[in-house]
């Protein structure tokens, strides 16, 4: 699955990965690229990357 900004104040995609594992799960992986200037990235890096873990520590507890 691949998302891609829309109209965000910057340019940024999203990949999520799924591959199959043993025992019948599946395991996955997210590659997240942003194109911040360093402005953006001094006043935002830290809440995205914060934003993110917080996502994938969702995702990963969520899952049984």
């Amino acid at each position: 699955i691949r998302l891609k900004d829309n109209g965000a104040p910057f340019e940024f995609t999203a990949s999520l990965h799924f591959e199959p594992a043993p025992q019948g799960k599946t395991e996955f992986h997210i590659e997240v690229e942003a194109n911040l200037n360093l402005v953006m990235r001094a006043m935002m890096g830290s809440k995205i990357q914060e934003a993110l873990d917080k996502a994938v520590d969702t995702l990963s507890n969520s899952i049984v």
